[in-house]
């Protein structure tokens, strides 16, 4: 940390001398060499704007306030590397800003992290802020590697540990499949009558794996039929398609009332909703 030792010297008669020392006794010392997360050729010059979507938070030692603005971008040395980026503003002036205060929360593991002022540096910084300025934050030399693609909190101790949850900011996909019932028999119904619906999709996008839920939830609003398979995955083809689902000649003695034929198309992976639809029938003497 190339600044650490004059800002040091300089907080020594100050309150806050006993917080730096005991941070900077806290944080482990790496014996590895120091390396880029990111590659060195990864921005020429770090850039001064912010770009959408960016993630905000405003912290400081004692009455210091300083406001950071991190976002994710792109290398423009074409090796299609990621970059977190953080622009550090300061609202009060010459705030102290010190890499060791940055810790990030990764997929469960803790990574101590490092601001630095260029991509092709491995100094970290820590010294006062005097005007607004650019960093990539990544981890320290012997830590976990970070991920900057991933979802991650930021934790900042100014010493009040501030979080920043960040999200995965994923790519453009295309709409996913939707479910349409179609209802191909009665909708008022008598016990004899045929009832029968079969599902249709439209998939704007390309062929998709899904997890097809079909069901009709009876009039007492507990008891659910299943109308198909359970667990039925099927691969959706791109534009319209359909499952037909077998009828039935509705027998004598079935409650009478609102049936609810519900049918969802779930993520086969995660169970997330994509598409669901209902249709209403009814059940007379």
């Amino acid at each position: 940390m190339q600044h650490m030792g004059r800002t040091l010297k300089g907080l020594r008669a100050t309150r806050c001398w006993p917080l730096v020392l005991g941070l900077v006794l806290a944080l482990p010392l790496a014996a590895a060499p120091a390396r880029a997360a990111v590659p060195a050729t990864c921005f020429p010059a770090l850039p001064a704007v912010p770009a959408a979507p960016f993630f905000t938070i405003t912290g400081g030692v004692l009455a210091e306030r300083i406001r950071l603005d991190l976002w994710r971008q792109v290398c423009v040395d074409g090796s299609g590397e990621v970059a977190v980026l953080v622009q550090a503003t300061p609202i009060t002036p010459d705030p102290l800003l010190c890499s060791f205060s940055f810790r990030m929360i990764q997929l469960g593991v803790a990574i101590q992290g490092r601001i630095r002022t260029s991509t092709a540096t491995a100094a970290s910084f820590c010294d006062e802020l005097p005007f607004t300025t650019t960093f990539v934050l990544d981890e320290q030399p012997g830590e976990p590697p970070f991920i900057e693609e991933f979802p991650f909190t930021l934790l900042w101790a100014t010493p009040l540990v501030n979080a920043l949850e960040v999200p995965q900011v994923r790519p453009p996909s295309p709409p996913p499949p939707r479910v349409t019932i179609v209802n191909t028999g009665c909708l008022t119904c008598r016990p004899g009558d045929f009832a029968q619906v079969h599902l249709h999709f439209t998939n704007p996008g390309p062929p998709r794996n899904v997890e097809v839920k079909a069901g009709s939830h009876f009039p007492d609003g507990v008891t659910v039929l299943s109308l198909v398979a359970p667990h039925l995955e099927v691969t959706v083809p791109s534009g319209e398609s359909e499952i037909l689902i077998p009828g039935i000649s509705l027998p004598a003695g079935l409650p009478l009332g609102a049936y609810l034929v519900e049918a969802r198309l779930l993520d086969p992976v995660f169970g997330t909703t994509l598409s669901a639809d209902y249709l209403s029938l009814r059940l007379i003497p």
